[in-house]
């Protein structure tokens, strides 16, 4: 595939993730290797133009550096007619930047320019915010600032300004009788070898050496000012269409926002169809991203829990009856010591009600509506196995889905009577992080295997005749996340069990809660399938863009 070929699929690999900054640090790697505008034998060969900036820098006193044998293995081996293996220390001067005192530094304009880092780069050229008098480590227009220490190694600027002093961050490269365009592209496309040699350091940077010996080739001053006047244009063009493309993004956030708000705010279940099947035809006009249906998934739970996923049936049994049945239910538990009682919580406060029920719903409590409450024990690596039990820990819970993750597991063979048994899970449990990262939900959907839980996990097992899937997906919503995460305290943000105890919940009628699952079932796996169109979407134009750029010639 040639440039030109290339280009005419310019628009499917910018779209690939990242695929504009790869398309600039493709440009910038075959503009330094001869890769990008043809070669002329009638220009003056690189050679004759070396001897000229060695003989000036030797009038400058500038010491030649011996070649760097370890990089000459790794950098390209066919050189281009014309063109000329080298050192950068062979074709420029270094300026290496000192420090200025306090005192030596002025806010009023008075002297000339002090830069002391790339905070002083501006957006395109060098931005004074302080001046001097004293006339050190001076850079004159047209030298190339490179900045040598700290987080920002390698990023570069060609100075505007007449003359400056710099500061020890900066370094200045002042090349004689090489086009400083050319140099300054050159050490954009080696900027990953200047950031390999300021490492190891507790603060990184690189020393003139690094600069003075990266291998480079050096092309005929003809084909330099070429190759600058191409890159300027291929850089123009991913200006252009980086410009158009984040004006498509906005738009398509706009659009997407519209369309959650509208999700939001359906009046009658017709609306709300109407609006799930316009995001589900036209979802790829309103993203590109497959992480930006994590929104979808958010707001399906929104309305699930807020009572607007489903149609209310004033038929159904209210929460208020079921609760009563829950009543009964853990009245009869106690009497049979099959669990005890705990200390009654508070009635649920208004300004803790997060939102306005429907008339037969309810506002319940973690323990209001479980037989308890309880968490894993320590202690349990003793008994790690190859076999055995199943331990569930943090990692086999998630963010924003309730099925547990068992595809790695740690398995347990614990002694009868161990205190850890009595953390046995069943079926219905729903299963909480309490450390580190909180708020993680698993429900236990069928009787597993025996199984444990280790301390980081809280479980929570619902009265029977509660709907587990339903609590178990308001605790994957934001609304108990964010009552989790305010919970939350300690240098470890771990959670009481008081904490899941209080948790406070939105309860409808038993028959409305299986309507809701059964709804937001059917949403997710429509979430899952527009996932799996955009991150195929995406994989399409990554292999076309690799394919591309692996087939380029010139």
């Amino acid at each position: 595939m040639n440039l030109k070929t290339f280009l005419e699929h310019f628009d499917t690999i910018a779209e690939a993730p990242g695929g504009i900054s790869k398309l600039r640090s493709l440009f910038l790697d075959l503009a330094v290797r001869g890769k990008l505008v043809p070669q002329n034998p009638e220009d003056e060969p690189a050679i004759k133009l070396l001897k000229k900036a060695q003989l000036s820098r030797l009038t400058n006193n500038t010491k030649k550096k011996s070649a760097n044998a370890t990089q000459l293995l790794s950098f390209q081996k066919d050189i281009p007619v014309g063109w000329i293996r080298c050192e950068l220390g062979e074709l420029v001067e270094l300026v290496s930047g000192q420090h200025l005192l306090a005192e030596q530094q002025n806010s009023c304009g008075v002297g000339i320019p002090y830069l002391t880092g790339p905070s002083d780069f501006g957006e395109i050229y060098p931005k004074a915010s302080r001046w001097t008098t004293v006339e050190r480590a001076i850079a004159i227009q047209g030298d190339i600032l490179v900045t040598v220490k700290g987080a920002g190694v390698g990023k570069t600027n060609i100075l505007s300004l007449d003359k400056v002093a710099i500061g020890r961050q900066l370094m200045a490269i002042r090349a004689n009788y090489i086009f400083s365009e050319f140099i300054y592209l050159l050490i954009q496309a080696r900027r990953d070898y200047l950031f390999e040699c300021s490492l190891g350091t507790t603060v990184p940077g690189i020393g003139r050496e690094d600069i003075l010996k990266m291998q480079c080739l050096l092309p005929p001053l003809a084909e330099q000012k070429r190759i600058v006047e191409k890159v300027d244009e291929l850089m123009g063009l991913c200006d252009r269409y980086e410009s158009a493309k984040q004006a498509r993004d906005n738009l398509r956030q706009k659009l997407r926002e519209s369309a959650i708000a509208s999700l939001m705010n359906a009046e009658t279940d017709r609306d709300l169809d109407a609006t799930w099947a316009f995001v589900r035809d036209n979802w790829h006009n309103l993203s590109q991203h497959p992480e930006d249906v994590g929104e979808l998934r958010e707001v399906t739970l929104q309305l699930a829990v807020r009572g607007k996923l489903v149609s209310q049936n004033f038929n159904d049994e209210p929460a208020s009856a079921l609760l009563e049945r829950v009543q009964i239910e853990k009245q009869s538990l106690l009497e049979a010591e099959t669990i005890k009682k705990y200390a009654s919580l508070s009635p649920t406060l208004k300004d803790e009600k997060l939102f306005l029920l429907p008339a037969n719903w309810e506002w319940v409590r973690g323990q209001d509506i479980s037989i308890f409450v309880t968490s894993g024990s320590r202690g349990w690596a003793k008994y790690y196995s190859s076999s055995g039990a199943i331990f569930i820990r943090i990692g086999n819970l998630d963010y924003g889905k309730i099925e547990l993750d068992l595809e790695s597991i740690q398995f347990v063979k614990p002694p009868e009577g161990a205190e850890g048994t009595r953390t046995r899970v069943s079926c219905n449990d729903i299963l909480i992080s309490i450390t580190g990262d909180t708020g993680m939900i698993g429900l236990v959907r069928s009787e597993m295997p025996e199984a444990y839980i280790n301390q980081h996990i809280a479980l929570l097992r619902p009265v029977r005749c509660i709907y587990a899937e339903y609590i178990a997906r308001f605790l994957t919503s934001n609304f108990a996340l964010k009552q989790l995460k305010g919970a939350q305290r300690g240098i470890k943000n771990s959670l009481g069990l008081e904490d899941i105890r209080n948790l406070v919940i939105s309860l409808p009628p038993l028959a409305e809660q299986k309507r809701i699952v059964a709804k937001v079932d059917e949403l997710m796996q429509l979430c899952d399938r527009l996932e799996t169109s955009l991150r195929e979407s995406q994989q399409r134009a990554e292999s076309l863009a690799a394919s591309a750029v692996s087939h380029l010639t010139i």
